[in-house]
Parts: C-alpha cells; sequence; structure tokens
C-alpha cells in the first residue's frame, strides 16, 4: 500500500512537535542488537518507519483540539472517536500506536481495577487479529511490550493501592520509565492521566 504523501507530512509535523514517536527510531530502545536489524532489514525496510507511538491526556478527553486530533480528524475515518472515545464514558486510552502503512490507530488504557484494554479505530481490527493485522511488520514486537508494561503498571498501582505494598510504587515507576524512553510524553508518574482510580 503506498502511503500517502499528506499523511507523511502531516505526521511529519506531529514528530517534530513531539506529540509523535517513531518506536523504531531509537536501536537502543528495546535492547535490540544490531544483528536484530540486520535480519529484519532483509524482510523489507518498511518495517523501520511505520509504528509511531503517543499519549493520551484522559484528564482532557473531552478536548479534541490537540494538532495530533486534528490529525486524526483528517486522516482517519469518521467516527474513530467515538469508537475509541466514548462519550460520557471514564475509561479511555492512554498509549496511542499509529500504523502508517494502514492508516490505523489503537488505543491501550486502564479500566476498572487497573484492567488493560484496548480499542481501534476501525473493525478491521481487534483483539482477536491485532497481531496479523495491525503487527504484521512488528518484528521486536513493540506493540505486544508496550501493552504487557502498561498492563504491569496497572497491576503493581493496584497492589500497591489496595494491599499497602510499598515496592509495587517502585516497580510501577520503572515500567513507567520503560514507556517513556518508547514515547516521552507519557505521564511521568501514576495519576489520574494513566488510571481511572476506580478500584
Amino acid at each position: 500500500m503506498e502511503i500517502s504523501k499528506t499523511i507523511k507530512n502531516d505526521l511529519d509535523d506531529l514528530i517534530s512537535e513531539n506529540l509523535a514517536y517513531n518506536l523504531y527510531g531509537n536501536g537502543n530502545l528495546w535492547g535490540w542488537s544490531k544483528k536484530d536489524f540486520e535480519q529484519w532489514d532483509e524482510i523489507g525496510l518498511g518495517y523501520r518507519n511505520y509504528l509511531y507511538g503517543m499519549s493520551f491526556d484522559i484528564q482532557n478527553k473531552k478536548d479534541f483540539s490537540s494538532n495530533l486530533f486534528k490529525f486524526f480528524n483528517k486522516h482517519l475515518a469518521e467516527g474513530y472517536q467515538s469508537s475509541m472515545f466514548r462519550e460520557g464514558g471514564h475509561h479511555h486510552p492512554v498509549i496511542g500506536i499509529y500504523n502508517l502503512i494502514d492508516n490505523q490507530l489503537i488505543g491501550f488504557g486502564l479500566g476498572r481495577k487497573n484492567r488493560l484494554f484496548t480499542v481501534t479505530s476501525g473493525r478491521s481490527i481487534d483483539k482477536r487479529n491485532l497481531a496479523e493485522s495491525f503487527c504484521k511488520l512488528d518484528h521486536g514486537k513493540v506493540v505486544e511490550k508496550l501493552q504487557s508494561t502498561l498492563d504491569e503498571i496497572g497491576e503493581y498501582h493496584r497492589m500497591g493501592i489496595e494491599e499497602g505494598k510499598r515496592w509495587a510504587f517502585h516497580r510501577c515507576d520503572k515500567r513507567i520509565a520503560i514507556i517513556r524512553k518508547a514515547i516521552p510524553s507519557f505521564p511521568d508518574y501514576v495519576g489520574a492521566a494513566i488510571s481511572p482510580g476506580d478500584f
């Protein structure tokens, strides 16, 4: 599939504003070696510039005026907001991953009791076919790593709050630091911006 120049130019603007981050742009991000990249390059170079991460601020979930949402309003199918950010809903994605090749968006968030959930911008991808459709070039399994790390943040935060386990907050902070390496705009502590807090 050929990538629209307009979409690519608009995405470059988001990158320059530090609103979107190339998830394969930092070779040391997940401990990948030069050999890993060489093996992936043999398959094709498309993976290097196709997955972009971003952070959604659920505290301002009703404000879709940011340049990030202007980009999605312009380039995604109508109705993506209602499928990903339900009007009046309490749980919203805090991490977004945009697939430039397929022009699709997925989001991960924490729901009740900090349980991980996934939402998508279209009906063509869901939890069952996420790996085959959205992640077909995700050789380093970035999407899976971000999902599992957010899931761990939610679990450790819940353990700290509900069970009073202080060590859990430390582990939670370490997981946040991992996500912030990939998506620097992700919040640096667990507050309302990450967890809905309905335990």
